[in-house]
């Protein structure tokens, strides 16, 4: 179609605009007078089952005022029957009120609803009679009247007989209408669906393939912008991290180093003195004794702290192959409840939370298709830092919630703990980093690897805190975790 228009002369586009734009018009007025007339005969097929409607209302009214006129006499005066029964009557004008203004436009139903009218007031003085008969104190003649009450029985029956040759002229309104109201429906639609056709036939008319091409060509550009500032931000972040890893790595392997360097060449120098001690046959230079129980002391100093710097180097060297590890390990994704995955994380950590007596909640967790294993280390970790940097004297409130946002899914740890300082939240997620007090055991990775775990997962955490306050870490996770 657009290459046929395109083909077209311009006089004839021209030509075929004039006469597109003329034919919808015309069916513009069209579907307006349609629309009216379709709104008519809706209105119309609705006020049949309104009319319906008060009729049958008004017929129980009647049948209300009947019974509790009734019960009012075999209760002998019962003021709750009483009151239900003036309560009907004085409904039964109102509803006639409302037929005779509803059916002001047909006259035979008119003159139905007029006979009715009379038939109805008959039916409420008789009514009223036995009543009358109560209240005078002859309630054996009111009692009686029930069993030769021919007249009242004849009354209701004729109202109900004038009551269905209403509804039933209703009714036949209503399939009449009905049957318009479907027909001006149908019309509707067809009109409708020519201007719809009309209109996108025009719209086709509107415009050039140039520029569908070029919008095609920005959104494609911007998608591949916005693709590749995307990857160039992954691709910082990562030159940043790995920054900031050799720096880290560096400095501290280094300062092991130093204090080996720095007591090796302490034991150099005790070995001399020895090996001098030793070659004098016994006695120093100078003449000076000899302290042997000194050189001793000063030999397993400098033994021990070499022995914990290499300590320490390894601890750093297997921190850093747990971290390389874990970043090799394949992701498997599957459909997790997080709901059930923290809690049993809460349960492994039960003991440590009674025994530093903090109480650990749960909510109600958002599922998520991730891998389990990943999860379950990162949460840990969260929830095992909360544990650890808890205030003394402070009951140890730890919650667990979470929500799910457009394709995201959002978990927080919050705790009462002793918060981080501001200058600290940025770098407790580098490797080997610590914040406050240093009195719980552990290297600082805990942190980093949450970081890179979820990293790998299409995720992010962040962390709002207050010093003696508490913390609260945010995991985003997307709804479907990436498996990288």
């Amino acid at each position: 179609m657009a290459r046929f228009l395109i083909g077209l002369g311009s006089t004839w586009q021209g030509v075929l605009i004039a006469a597109s734009a003329a034919i919808l018009s015309v069916n513009v007025a069209l579907f307006a007078w349609t629309s009216q007339q379709s709104q008519s005969q809706a209105k119309l097929a609705s006020h049949s089952l309104m009319v319906e409607n008060r009729l049958s209302e008004l017929l129980l009214f009647i049948r209300t005022a009947e019974s509790e006129q009734r019960g009012d006499i075999l209760a002998s005066g019962n003021s709750a029957y009483r009151a239900c029964y003036i309560a009907a009557v004085n409904e039964i004008p109102r509803r006639l009120a409302e037929l005779n203004i509803m059916t002001a436009d047909n006259l035979g139903q008119q003159a139905e609803l007029a006979e009715l009218e009379r038939l109805i007031n008959d039916k409420l003085a008789d009514l009223a009679s036995k009543l009358r008969l109560l209240d005078e104190g002859d309630r054996g003649r009111a009692l009686e009247s029930f069993d030769r009450n021919d007249k009242g029985r004849a009354l209701m029956a004729t109202i109900r007989e004038r009551v269905a040759r209403l509804k039933g002229e209703e009714e036949r309104l209503l399939s009449v209408r009905s049957a318009d109201s479907a027909r001006a429906s149908q019309q509707l639609f067809f009109v409708g669906l020519g201007d719809t056709l009309l209109i996108f036939f025009l719209g086709w008319m509107a415009i050039s393939f140039s520029l569908l091409s070029r919008q095609r060509l920005v959104a494609a550009n911007a998608a591949l912008e916005s693709k590749v500032e995307e990857r160039v931000a992954e691709l910082r972040a990562a030159h940043d991290e790995m920054q900031s890893f050799a720096y880290v790595v560096g400095h501290d392997l280094r300062a092991p180093l130093v204090n080996i360097m720095g007591f090796t060449g302490e034991l150099q120098t005790l070995r001399d003195s020895i090996f001098d001690h030793l070659a004098q046959g016994g006695e120093t230079p100078n003449s000076k004794s000899f302290d042997a129980q000194a050189a001793a002391a000063e030999f397993d100093e400098a033994l021990g702290f070499i022995r914990a710097a290499t300590v320490k180097i390894d601890h750093l060297i297997n921190a850093i192959l747990a971290i390389s590890r874990a970043g090799k390990r394949e992701l498997k994704l599957e459909k997790i409840d997080m709901s059930a995955l923290v809690k049993g994380v809460v349960a492994t950590l039960a003991h440590q939370a009674q025994a530093v007596g903090a109480k650990m909640e749960v909510g109600t967790l958002p599922p998520v298709t991730c891998d389990r294993l990943a999860l379950e280390q990162i949460f840990a970790n969260l929830l095992d830092n909360a544990l650890k940097y808890l205030r003394d004297g402070e009951p140890g409130q730890i919650q667990v919630t979470g929500y799910a946002a457009y394709d995201r899914v959002i978990y927080e740890v919050r705790d009462n703990g002793r918060g981080i300082a501001e200058a600290d939240q940025k770098r407790i997620f580098d490797l080997f980093r610590r914040a406050g007090a240093q009195d719980q055991r552990g290297e600082g990775i805990g942190l980093a690897n949450v970081r890179a775990l979820l990293r790998r997962l299409g995720g992010t955490i962040g962390l709002t805190s207050t010093l003696d306050c508490g913390s609260t870490f945010k995991v985003v996770l997307p709804r479907v975790c990436a498996a990288q």
